[in-house]
């Protein structure tokens, strides 16, 4: 019974999108400063926005996860929380790096 079940779960994706390769996009290197000089690219804390956002076709507590990793990779995004119980995600960004 188990094996069914495992296998249920592949009978539409079939086997070529599976690689241990990540497909998120890298994470943004920055230029590091000095040691012992302020970094110039400080962002106050009250420049910050939170938005709310719906999200849809996420099943489990994996699928929340790997949209809130690829949502925490991107640039300007300080916080990225998923709920997939209610379908929503939580992001708190620097608008000056988001468009």
């Amino acid at each position: 019974m188990a094996k069914l079940l495992s296998l249920a779960c592949f009978r539409n994706e079939g086997w070529h999108n599976l690689s241990a390769r990540s497909h998120y996009p890298s994470m943004p290197s920055f230029p590091k400063s000095e040691p012992g000089t302020p970094s110039t690219s400080v962002v106050e804390p009250s420049t910050m926005i939170t938005a709310l956002f719906s999200v849809h076709g996420m099943t489990c507590s994996a699928c929340a996860g790997s949209v809130e990793k690829g949502i925490k990779r991107l640039h300007g995004i300080q916080e990225a929380v998923v709920d997939v119980l209610n379908n929503r995600a939580r992001v708190i960004f620097h608008p000056s790096f988001v468009n």
